[in-house]
């Protein structure tokens, strides 16, 4: 497997790279360390001159290498470790596409978890990744640290439920992790579920008996499923996006995209409209 975490060498992306690192060791898996440069391609960086831009790669480079100890000097034994400078602009639209030529199995990624304008400035990047990636994104919060994955929640809105599940079980299966499925419905949502019954069905299904289901009913459901996480101690939130879903009519943005910014665990994210769309 090769992991995928950009940084722009602030502190929020050097929690993620040391976290995807971390986690590298754990799957013995590679870790790419990605850095984008505005290029002169880019309408924003319109004033940058190829000596300014030269200059920009090399200061890059020169911190991609600090950056490259630092994690060796924090992780023991072997950790196989490669970098990239990419050019271009906006770092999303750069990452994604050279995501669809190369064999990318997973991006990792920081975000503060700020609030206001912070948010929409630090964020916009992780939630533009969660929407455009044709591969798992896990977002990192500020003060996250990988430990293993042993507590998984997730957090379904039951369509396609099954299907997502199973991928689900594959992703932490190697960890032999126990999986807390978990659906937050508003308050005066007349709903029809046996949660022990469904649990029964969903291990029969799934081959994996480290299966639970949990319903809860609260009318802030970003908040509700925090809540859940906080009282499960989770090492891990997993959410799947869907165009036009329960969620995402709900709330003005998806409710993955709300978690993202301040969730007090890594979120796994799975797009469901991009996770099968062939590399060009």
């Amino acid at each position: 497997m090769t992991i995928l975490v950009p940084t722009d060498f602030s502190k929020p992306s050097k929690v993620a790279v040391l976290y995807a690192a971390k986690l590298a060791k754990k799957t013995d898996s590679e870790l790419m360390i990605v850095n984008v440069v505005y290029s002169q391609a880019s309408s924003r960086a319109i004033m940058v001159t190829p000596k300014l831009e030269a200059e920009m790669k090399k200061f890059a480079n020169n911190e991609l290498d600090i950056l490259v100890n630092e994690i060796k000097s924090q992780i023991k034994g072997e950790l196989k470790i490669t970098v990239r400078l990419l050019t271009g602009f906006p770092v999303t639209n750069v990452l994604q596409r050279f995501l669809r030529k190369s064999k990318i199995d997973l991006v990792i990624m920081g975000t503060l978890g700020a609030t206001g304008l912070q948010k929409v400035l630090i964020g916009s990047n992780a939630a533009a990744m969660i929407q455009g990636s044709i591969v798992p994104v896990i977002i990192v919060p500020q003060n996250a640290t990988f430990k293993n994955f042993k507590k998984v929640v997730y957090a379904t809105d039951l369509v396609n439920m099954e299907k997502e599940l199973s991928t689900v079980c594959k992703f932490v299966k190697p960890f032999n992790a126990n999986i807390d499925v978990l659906h937050v419905t508003p308050e005066d949502t007349p709903i029809k579920l046996v949660p022990k019954q469904l649990k029964s069905d969903l291990i029969a299904k799934m081959k994996y008996d480290k299966i639970s289901f949990h319903l809860s009913k609260n009318d802030a459901i970003p908040e509700a499923i925090d809540d859940f996480i906080i009282r499960k101690k989770a090492d891990i939130l997993v959410m799947f996006t869907h165009k036009l879903s329960f969620f995402e009519k709900l709330f003005s943005r998806s409710v993955t995209r709300k978690l993202a910014f301040h969730s007090y665990v890594p979120m796994l994210t799975f797009n469901k409209d991009n996770l099968t769309a062939p590399k060009k």
